[in-house]
């Protein structure tokens, strides 16, 4: 074949070898999988306390906060609630009230002692057996949760090797001793020296947790973005949502207490798309829980004062007073004379409840934790 043909042949066959790569790769390109799901576990070297300015964007980056799109609703969606181990009797009734409803339920059984060791509370082993028994006939997951609230006792569990390792000892013993699901962190305040080794801990707890086939399930503040957060900023650092989602099978959003210092709703339903837009770019809609209120502030003059909803019985039904269920907000608020105060009432009603079933069924998310279970009346029904 002379060089001419040659060159020729050669050249049908590179413009077949670009077709087929026009054909077959760009449309592969165009089409990737694009996950918003962030999977970096690298651990931060710093945590820095930011400022306290309530709701203050800063200007470091420009996430955006728009809601994602309706999804088809979520036929699966779960519903779990916290007890509280001083009302370990009245999350009794709420449980037998609400048995075809609940999934799971999480009973603050535990906190963290000065030592860092795991501490009881002082909860009625009768009732939590009574629980147990239940849950175990209707199928209800019982994963408790240890709540940690003091900074020192914190700190003295995470700045241990020692102490993380005794702790997560026994929570297996106590996990086994009463046949829990697994075992739920609210951990509420963390030093950011203590960051790396919360991360740590939360690692060595699946591992361990993850051997025994027991759910690791994670309880967190909101965070919706790069902004300032006026309470708990160093906490809010560590409970890096990215980091968590390669570790926890359950994260529990705490979407409540919104602006305490001011006279408003405690969980506004605007906040909450916020706050599940920016989680769910973090963590596997999957694990998420959205964390909802069942209880209500009163507010005399500018002084909150926290009521469940059975007691707010009196209070409604008076004939003085101005009710008002605000869209925007998902929440009811009243207005009326107590003594010689003006007071203002902001608080949940079915109606509330529903908004928020319908925007965790549209994010997709696994479920909604309750706080707390126990004086709702039928405000789940």
């Amino acid at each position: 074949m002379d060089n001419k043909k040659l060159l020729i042949l050669d050249i049908a066959v590179y413009a077949l070898v670009i077709l087929v790569a026009v054909f077959f790769v760009v449309p592969n390109l165009r089409n990737g999988n694009q996950t918003e799901i962030n999977n970096n576990t690298e651990i931060p070297e710093e945590i820095k306390k930011t400022g306290t300015t309530v709701l203050s964007a800063t200007d470091e980056t420009t996430e955006t906060t728009e809601d994602i799109q309706p999804q088809q609703a979520n036929t699966q969606l779960l519903e779990a609630g916290w007890i509280p181990y001083w009302g370990l009797d009245s999350g009794y009734v709420s449980l037998v009230n609400n048995v075809s409803i609940l999934e799971e339920i999480n009973p603050v059984l535990y906190t963290i002692d000065t030592d860092g060791s795991l501490k009881r509370n002082p909860f009625t082993e009768e009732t939590l057996r009574k629980i147990l028994s239940l849950c175990k006939q209707k199928n209800i997951r019982v994963v408790p949760t240890i709540g940690s609230y003091v900074l020192e006792n914190t700190s003295a569990l995470l700045s241990s090797p020692a102490n993380i390792k005794e702790n997560i000892e026994d929570i297996l013993k106590e996990i086994e001793t009463y046949g829990y699901a697994g075992i739920d962190l609210d951990f509420e305040t963390i030093s950011a020296s203590d960051a790396i080794n919360y991360h740590t801990y939360l690692s060595e707890l699946k591992t361990k947790l993850s051997k025994e086939e027991k759910i690791l399930s994670v309880t967190v503040f909101p965070q919706w973005g790069q902004t300032i957060y006026s309470t708990h900023p160093d906490t809010r650092k560590a409970q890096d949502y990215a980091y968590i989602n390669t570790v926890a099978d359950e994260v529990r959003i705490m979407c409540y207490d919104y602006d305490t210092s001011v006279i408003g709703p405690l969980g506004p339903t605007h906040w909450i798309k916020e706050v599940l837009t920016y989680a769910t770019k973090k963590i596997d809609k999957n694990k998420i829980y959205l964390g909802v209120h069942l209880y209500a502030y009163e507010w005399e003059d500018s002084t909150p004062t926290a009521l469940t909803y059975s007691s707010l019985s009196n209070i409604l039904s008076s004939s003085s007073i101005t009710k008002y269920y605000d869209d925007n907000t998902g929440e009811d608020s009243a207005t009326y004379k107590c003594g010689e105060h003006n007071c203002t009432l902001y608080y949940i009603s079915p109606e509330g409840i529903l908004a928020r079933r319908n925007i965790a069924k549209q994010y997709g998310i696994k479920g909604i934790s309750y706080w707390k279970l126990g004086g709702e009346d039928n405000l789940l029904k």
